[in-house]
């Protein structure tokens, strides 16, 4: 890149802390257009929604380079027009409010600033493949993560002075600039790993960057190659219980809180699983991605049946990666993997709604609340479908192939010539790698309802599925509700054909008391368990601040959930194939 060339600067200056605010500008030279665009996203990668971040954007004015205003207009809610009078130099200012912590947002607090350059950093569409250069105004005597490049060309006002070679990696390279962040390296091979935290807590640092050590050397092996040379975990530890990830070209963001919980075991295996997942995305959706993502374009929306490969297949070899790096043991990965059985096993919308049309409809249903007893998560039945798809390779090859053999070649064929793919070519792929056409398998699976049928884990790898009595289920999910969760009582789902349902429970409920007791997060098992003489209970709940006492029969008593176990006489050829599979 030629940084002398740069015709587009971006300029971002934190305002004072109690407004959240930040005060950016955009200095476009060589402007050709006596009409120019200035767009903001709709959408950013790894959230398939409907984005509003132009709401946030004030104060939008525009000068020429002698400060002449020159007009503007906004002619929809994310793109403004402006009359440049052939000025060849624009400059663009605007204010933006940055008060949101979550993985793909931006934030200026006081104690950092943190951007997700596609929230904040509007862009001219017909000059979105030329270099930008970005500009921090002041936090001089702070510590900055990020993987954007640094300006060899610095000039004096500014410390913190970026380059990217396009809108494209500009805004896909988030940044943190802060007194108290803390950053830790790791090398492995030619690729430096920098391993960043934003927030106190306490999580221990060696053990982290050891099972990081692990978890990459088990994906890049398995790929085949690190495409980058440097790579950025960006962490940020509040202290609320706030969970979020998000997918990078050569980093990712996790918010992991609560920050003092680090020493709770299940707190720290989802950590761990919140980092293999998101640094898998490293190659599944960052490089390897569905056809309708090339190119990206931040102004529509794009529909694919295969978003279930790029989040669900993510979520399988996620949690793979941790077992057959040495992070997990066997029996961890079995627990986790039959408490996601269970989980899609329970969910009514499996019924109705097929995996390729929950990636259909991602853009509408997936990320917003809708009929919950329609929607299934193609992040955890494309885990579980990512699965059987493995077994079902590797069986009819006769272990000459599997679903990693699949994403290779997706990451070789595909992604490293610029191609996505599609469900067909999944099909065609898989189906080469099985030696066996798989179309009857992707028309039960994918494209149709089918119950997933696990046999062929026990038949394959000597490892069985069993059904067994649940004590932790929450109690008055046996009566087929769901309360939202944070909200112990509010109902936020009710299952159809349950006991619930049949008596008239209706999303949005409050239930208040069963058999004129009050219920409470303390005592609802207790009770459940008490009342489970009575064929017939009362349920008193508020809807619409109107009480209603409904009658409930009580026929299930108990609930259940999966459990999987190795054969005890597993036989010689089931043993390989499981130490194939997992590694171990």
């Amino acid at each position: 890149m030629m940084t002398d060339k740069i015709a587009i600067k971006y300029i971002i200056k934190p305002l004072e802390v109690q407004s959240n605010t930040l005060d950016i500008t955009i200095k476009v030279e060589n402007n050709k257009n006596d009409l120019l665009l200035l767009k903001m996203p709709i959408w950013r990668p790894g959230r398939y929604c409907l984005m509003d971040y132009a709401k946030d954007v004030t104060l939008f004015n525009v000068t020429d380079k002698y400060g002449n205003l020159l007009n503007n207009k906004k002619i929809d809610k994310t793109t403004w027009e402006i009359t440049t009078n052939n000025e060849s130099e624009i400059i663009v200012n605007y204010k933006y409010y940055a008060n949101t912590l979550d993985a793909g947002s931006s934030l200026w607090d006081g104690e950092q600033l943190f951007i997700t350059g596609i929230t904040c950093l509007m862009y001219i569409p017909d000059r979105k493949d030329e270099p930008n250069q970005l500009l921090i105004e002041g936090l001089s005597n702070c510590k900055c993560a990020t993987p954007l490049k640094s300006n060899p060309n610095k000039e004096d006002s500014y410390r913190w002075n970026f380059i990217a070679d396009n809108y494209d990696e500009l805004v896909d390279h988030p940044l943190i600039i802060s007194k108290s962040l803390i950053i830790d390296e790791l090398k492995i091979d030619k690729t430096i790993y920098h391993i960043c935290y934003q927030g106190d807590g306490n999580y221990d640092r060696e053990k982290i960057k050891g099972d990081i050590e692990k978890i990459v050397k088990s994906q890049v092996t398995m790929m085949g190659d690190m495409p980058c040379e440097e790579y950025y975990f960006l962490y940020q530890i509040p202290q609320p219980d706030k969970k979020h990830g998000l997918e990078h070209r050569d980093s990712t963001v996790i918010v992991f809180g609560p920050a003092y919980k680090f020493d709770d075991n299940e707190h720290y295996d989802l950590f761990m699983g919140f980092t293999s997942h998101e640094f898998y995305h490293l190659w599944n959706i960052k490089r390897i991605k569905p056809d309708v993502l090339y190119p990206f374009k931040y102004d529509e929306i794009f529909y694919t049946p295969t978003f279930f490969v790029a989040e669900g297949f993510t979520c399988y070899y996620g949690d793979l990666s941790l077992i057959r790096s040495g992070v997990w043991d066997k029996e961890k990965y079995f627990k986790n993997l039959a408490k996601h059985m269970t989980f899609e096993a329970k969910t009514y919308g499996r019924n109705i709604t097929s995996l390729a049309m929950s990636s259909w409809d991602s853009w509408i249903s997936h990320y917003q609340q809708g009929n919950p007893n329609q929607h299934i998560s193609f992040y955890l039945k494309g885990e579980l479908v990512g699965l059987l798809l493995d077994m079902e390779i590797r069986k009819n090859s006769n272990n000459k192939s599997n679903l990693d053999d699949v994403m290779k070649i997706f990451y070789n064929e595909y992604a490293k010539k610029d191609k996505g793919y599609t469900l067909e070519s999944l099909l065609n792929i898989s189906s080469e790698c099985a030696g066996k056409n798989l179309k009857v398998f992707f028309n039960d699976y994918i494209l149709s309802t089918k119950k997933l049928n696990y046999d062929i884990l026990q038949e394959y790898a000597g490892i069985k599925i069993n059904k067994i009595d649940d004590d932790e289920e929450e109690a008055l999910e046996r009566l087929g509700i769901k309360f939202i969760r944070n909200s112990f009582g509010q109902v936020g789902k009710v299952q159809p054909e349950s006991d619930a349902y049949k008596a008239g429970v209706q999303q949005g409920d409050e239930i208040i008391a069963i058999n004129n007791k009050k219920i409470s997060s303390d005592n609802i098992k207790s009770l459940m368990n008490y009342l489970k003489s009575k064929n017939e209970i009362e349920i008193s709940l508020f809807r619409n601040n109107i009480l209603y006492n409904l009658k409930c029969n009580y026929t299930q008593k108990s609930s259940w959930k999966y459990s999987i176990d190795v054969l005890e006489n597993q036989t010689e050829e089931q043993k390989a194939n499981l130490k194939t599979w997992l590694w171990i």
